[in-house]
């Protein structure tokens, strides 16, 4: 958003800022604060070839995949 904000943003890039607000608020309601987000997100995970997750926020799939992750450590308590 921030280099797109002195511009109107087209269809798909709003989709995108919208599929992220939501993957937000579901990974920072079960991480329980930002910072913790934040943290998960900047962290090298093996789910992500040792990768850290932040990695995957800028395509659908990716982020499918961060949800997808949420869902198994919130219920098979996984890490």
């Amino acid at each position: 958003m921030i280099r797109h904000k002195s511009k109107r943003l087209n269809k798909q890039l709003s989709d995108n800022v919208l599929d992220i607000a939501k993957l937000g608020q579901f990974c920072v309601k079960y991480f329980d604060n930002v910072e913790n987000f934040n943290g998960w997100l900047d962290t090298p995970v093996l789910l992500f070839n040792g990768e850290p997750p932040r990695r995957y926020m800028n395509s659908i799939r990716g982020r499918e995949l961060l949800k997808q992750t949420v869902n198994k450590l919130k219920y098979s308590h996984i890490a």
